[in-house]
């Protein structure tokens, strides 16, 4: 008779539960299951999949924070906190991995007493061009007194710029690269090589539309080469959508991974125009 092995137990904690942050948690979640218990806890955005545990393993188990918020409300925020805390009590997890600044903030300041705690930023808030330089400041300060309250939380930067950050912040850091599963992306294109025709070549970028990303100046390079079909695999906010006004640019809207991926062997050149990022799956 086999004897029944109990498994450590991961906790996820992710505010920003769409785009790439989205990405980060479903791969370690489903690459880690065989050997832990994962739970996600997650707040839904306007991005967030509608049918995402269909992008699971069916043993993760979900738990929504229904208070979630991308920017800063206090009453919001406190309610966040007790629900983390009252989970964190509840389902007594080996380790804690927060993903966002956001939930890097709620989670830092809640007692976790010998829980090994990892926080993720995918990109720091302070980093952000489309906020004031007070506001970038604010933000800066306010990861700076978190890492100095949660000594214990080590930062994992998922990328060189991000871990030089984050040293600044806490000397323990580390750097673990954002990756992608070359097998399954293998698997999908079977392996075919694609032709580049060079007179009739397609351009594409992938992501959510969005400032970050920078539509505008996709928009002006899509103009300059009115002949050459561009393409933004995507959707998103709708005031920049307008932003993509040339004639030859396509929005394929949201597409599943593996489409996503279909999608890719059709282009010739991927470009990213992104104003910053943390280390972008695409």
């Amino acid at each position: 008779m086999k004897e029944n092995i109990q498994k450590n137990k991961i906790l996820y904690i992710v505010e920003s539960f769409a785009g790439g942050v989205y990405q980060v948690v479903k791969n370690l979640a489903n690459n880690f299951i065989n050997e832990y218990e994962i739970v996600i806890v997650y707040g839904k955005r306007k991005l967030t999949p509608k049918d995402f545990y269909k992008d699971f393993n069916d043993n993760v188990k979900f738990i929504e924070i229904k208070d979630f918020s991308k920017e800063i409300n206090i009453k919001k925020d406190i309610k966040s906190i007790i629900e983390i805390s009252n989970i964190i009590k509840q389902e007594k997890p080996d380790i804690i991995h927060l993903h966002s600044s956001k939930a890097g903030a709620l989670g830092r300041l809640i007692k976790t007493n010998n829980i090994k705690t990892f926080y993720s930023p995918n990109g720091f808030s302070f980093l952000k061009k489309d906020v004031s330089k007070f506001k970038r400041k604010m933000y800066w300060m306010f990861e700076k007194i978190l890492s100095i309250i949660n000594k214990k939380c080590q930062i994992i930067a998922c990328s060189k710029g991000e871990y030089i950050e984050a040293l600044k912040l806490n000397k323990k850091s580390i750097e673990i690269d954002n990756c992608i599963d070359i097998k399954y992306i293998e698997k999908i294109k079977e392996n075919k090589e694609k032709v580049v025709d060079w007179n009739n070549i397609n351009i594409c970028t992938i992501g959510r539309i969005d400032y970050s990303k920078n539509p505008e100046q996709f928009n002006k390079i899509a103009e300059c080469f009115p002949n050459i079909e561009f393409k933004w695999i995507g959707d998103g906010d709708e005031k920049l959508k307008d932003k993509l006004t040339s004639s030859n640019i396509t929005i394929t809207g949201w597409l599943s991974e593996e489409n996503v991926i279909k999608e890719l062997t059709k282009e010739d050149i991927f470009i990213l125009t992104s104003l910053w990022e943390g280390l972008p799956l695409s």
